[in-house]
């Protein structure tokens, strides 16, 4: 979903923060260039192992400590510029601006996740681990498509750290007493 929607979607911001034409061209070409450009190039490595999967082409057994490796070393290389990224001192400015989001996170979205879901399924434990999902903070890949799209890092690094901070400390330990 980061690779194929949220990327696309922070190029479209950055265009129209930056007044740039979000088309040039015909319509087909802009949305092909929006959609393959070097920041979904890890959508094609995707793709290819998803389409031998699907062929049903056996992996290596050799070769699995390598791809798992490789998995962690990924995970490693991009992860540490994020880190880098993370100003705390500027971050803090964005601080009322994170707590309205924070209130759309915790509250609102678990209880029209909770609601929606419970016209369709009834069982208390896919209940609860939709509310589960619906509660967790702001993923790290904010920061990252941030930072590439030359939007405001900041912003995205105050909500990472605040909607963390309140996850574990407040929200994680009130869903492990209260969902049953």
């Amino acid at each position: 979903m980061l690779v194929l929607l949220v990327f696309p979607m922070a190029q479209y911001f950055y265009l129209k923060q930056n007044r740039l034409p979000i088309r040039q061209g015909s319509r087909l070409h802009s949305f092909t260039k929006m959609f393959f450009s070097w920041n979904q190039l890890s959508l094609l490595g995707m793709v290819l192992g998803l389409s031998l999967q699907g062929l049903g082409v056996e992996r290596p057994a050799e070769l699995a400590p390598f791809f798992q490796s490789l998995v962690h070393i990924g995970a490693w290389t991009a992860m540490l510029p994020v880190g880098f990224l993370m100003d705390f001192g500027r971050a803090k400015h964005y601080l009322k601006y994170t707590l309205d989001l924070c209130a759309i996170r915790f509250f609102l979205v678990p209880a029209f996740v909770f609601f929606s879901s419970r016209l369709v399924f009834q069982d208390p434990v896919l209940l609860n681990t939709f509310v589960i999902l619906a509660t967790t903070p702001t993923a790290i890949n904010a920061v990252l498509a941030s930072k590439l799209y030359q939007l405001r890092t900041d912003l995205a690094v105050c909500s990472f750290i605040l909607t963390t901070f309140l996850y574990l400390v407040v929200v994680f330990p009130l869903l492990f007493f209260l969902l049953k």
